[in-house]
């Protein structure tokens, strides 16, 4: 019997409260952005890394590491919980076995818009079909989903936008067929008793897979397996598959004392609590004749792990049940002789053993602090909470992220991979360098971008809020003169809507060696500005020194960020027509169309010789100029007044320049 059913009324959805408003730690906020600006002043960053740091597939992400968690707790998984009959989904959400005995055959070219729920004793079938699918995948309740010699596409937006969850009796056989999501990576959760086998399946694109809560998975042939997370009570079998990473959840019961297989062509190897030197698991592993397997370790707080004589590809640190902890001093590409981490929560001993990527993930209420490290990936899940400071982010793991109602915190960080909020979390990403990707909020998140360097304005999807606070220029002006302050001050919202919203921002500038006064320079613009003036200063009056300006944007609810900026004020040049006598230097003809005559009255040291525009940028510069006359040449550039500084090691000089 061939029956395809959709429904209106729909059963097992997500219960997701779209526009649902948290509160907003505007404490909190305040004092990491303070402190964050303060840091910026005064740390200089030692760390380098070249800037072709070749970008990796992500490694684990907080889709699979939340199914995990919560199974491993006995909690239902995500996506399943507070499930209800009655609830509405999109009209084309496809639900088989629904009635008992429904079966579903597909063949042929087949689109749809909308989750799969397989469930009960219902069995989808895909038997020669070429599949475009824009939603979720869940296989439950002893739902059998079965393709043969079928291509499966699951359209992405974004990286793992979509999922696979096979629990409570699921089963899933992918025989002769591929995989396609975007040429972007993707999610597969299978745990209490759920079973997934795959024969001869060529994928496209990247699989980070969970295993926990007695699920099992087989793979006998595969060109790109990806990477699977092996925790509590699964079994795993792997053959004639390439590219895996086999990460060993290592739980706080654990007692490790053992070695890898060297090499990543990998026959007979099995992991397990039979195995020598290994002890406190439940779960069991078996790989035979594949080829690029890279061996992968999750430590938990409280475990007790010494690898020897081992290549690890990465390791993931977990903090689990309010774990507090500090993580310093820890770095991707090293080799270790005999080496402690300094993670006083575990005992992780290494001896002469390689690891190639360092990651932490912060799970329920833990809370950890990152501070001069170079890591792979970083993210908080939950209600984790990642204060992260002056650490390098390489991108050779995977990205930086928040999920759940975690809150995460990176300031003056360098981050050549991307950053992302997810589902109702919050992270703030202040005074840091994204030199590749744009950051971004997914689901019901909140994303706060102040004082970055970045390649493009972070992007909101879904329900997601979207801060942008910036000022990007000037670096220098001058007393007596106006300056724009050019930058961005906006919020925006993904495509499904949310009524967080833009309220307004306003302007202020300090001079900190004088008064701890803010004075007004813009108060509560209604306009959202995105790379253009903010605001004119008005520097009339003011002496030279260093200045600080303040941006604070709100949203509709009253909830604030603050951005702060150094500028250099510089002492104020001479009128058009006069001779700076006192230091002997005349500028002829001034104004003038665009060639300026520079002369000397005296003897000239060499000096570099700077013009700027209004906006403090460093338009020409001639170094070690020690001849009495010489020629500017601003032809090239419009109209208006520019400013020349001759400087040299007993200060500078200024004359303010005017192009007709």
């Amino acid at each position: 019997m061939v029956l395809t059913r959709f429904f209106a009324v729909l059963f097992l959805c997500f219960t997701v409260d779209v526009y649902a408003q948290t509160v907003f730690p505007q404490q909190e906020v305040n004092a990491v952005l303070q402190m964050g600006f303060q840091q910026q002043r005064s740390v200089q960053a030692t760390a380098q890394l070249p800037t072709n740091t070749p970008l990796q597939r992500s490694v684990v992400q907080s889709h699979v590491l939340d199914h995990l968690s919560a199974l491993n707790k006995g909690e239902a998984p995500v996506g399943l919980r507070n499930a209800n009959p009655v609830s509405t989904q999109a009209l084309d959400t496809l639900v088989v076995g629904f009635v008992p005995n429904d079966t579903v055959v597909i063949t042929g070219n087949w689109t749809h818009t909308g989750p799969i729920y397989v469930l009960g004793n219902g069995v989808l079938i895909f038997d020669h079909a070429n599949v475009i699918d824009t939603g979720d995948v869940y296989v439950f309740g002893s739902g059998q989903l079965l393709a043969d010699s079928s291509n499966l596409f699951f359209p992405q937006a974004y990286f793992y936008e979509r999922f696979m969850l096979v629990v409570q009796n699921g089963f899933v056989r992918i025989t002769n067929s591929s995989f396609n999501y975007s040429g972007m990576s993707h999610a597969l959760t299978v745990a209490q008793n759920g079973r997934v086998e795959w024969d001869n399946v060529h994928q496209n694109d990247w699989t980070t897979c969970g295993l926990g809560n007695q699920g099992s998975i087989e793979i006998h042939g595969c060109n790109l397996s990806g990477e699977y997370i092996l925790s509590d009570s699964s079994s795993s079998v792997f053959t004639q598959a390439d590219s895996i990473i086999l990460w060993h959840q290592l739980p706080a019961t654990a007692l490790i004392n053992y070695s890898f297989p060297q090499g990543d062509t990998i026959y007979n190897y099995q992991f397990n609590n039979t195995i020598s030197g290994v002890s406190g698991l439940t779960y069991d592993v078996t790989v035979d004749s594949c080829h690029t397997v890279w061996w992968a370790l999750m430590p938990v707080n409280g475990s007790d792990v010494t690898i020897s004589n081992s290549d690890i590809r990465l390791i993931g640190a977990w903090f689990q049940q309010g774990d507090v902890a500090n993580v310093y001093g820890i770095f991707n590409n090293s080799n270790y002789a005999n080496y402690v981490t300094p993670l006083t929560d575990r005992n992780l001993h290494l001896i002469n053993t390689s690891v190639g990527t360092w990651s932490m993930y912060v799970f329920d209420s833990s809370a950890v602090s990152i501070d001069s490290c170079q890591l792979g990936e970083v993210g908080a899940q939950q209600r984790g909470l990642i204060n992260g400071s002056n650490f390098i982010l390489d991108g050779t793991g995977g990205y930086y992220w928040s999920t759940d109602s975690a809150l995460v915190f990176g300031i003056n960080t360098i981050c050549y991979t991307t950053c992302r909020s997810e589902k109702k979390s919050l992270f703030v990403l202040a005074y840091s360098w994204l030199p590749y990707l744009y950051p971004s909020a997914v689901g019901n998140s909140t994303l706060i971008c102040v004082q970055n360097t970045l390649p493009y304005d972070p992007i909101p999807f879904d329900a997601g809020v979207a801060w942008m606070a910036n000022m990007e220029q000037p670096d220098t002006a001058s007393v007596n003169a106006f300056f724009p302050i050019v930058g961005s001050a906006w919020i925006d919202q993904g495509p499904v809507g949310n009524p967080v919203d833009f309220a307004s921002y306003s302007l202020y500038y300090q001079f900190p060696s004088q008064s701890a006064t803010w004075f007004p320079i813009v108060v509560d613009s209604l306009n959202e500005i995105r790379h253009a003036s903010l605001g004119n200063w008005n520097t009339t009056g003011l002496q030279p020194g260093t200045y600080v300006l303040k941006q604070v944007l709100k949203n509709n609810y009253g909830d604030s960020v603050e951005g702060f900026k150094v500028v250099e004020l510089l002492p104020n040049p001479l009128d058009v027509q006069s001779v700076a006598v006192d230091f002997g230097v005349l500028v002829f003809p001034n104004p003038s169309t665009g060639l300026f005559q520079i002369t000397t009255t005296s003897d000239l040291m060499a000096h570099d010789v700077l013009v700027r525009d209004m906006q403090g940028r460093v338009l020409v510069v001639q170094k070690q100029v020690s001849e009495n006359a010489f020629t500017l040449d601003l032809s090239a550039y419009d109209a208006g007044v520019y400013w020349l500084e001759m400087r040299d090691d007993t200060g500078s000089q200024f004359m303010r320049l005017v192009k007709e």
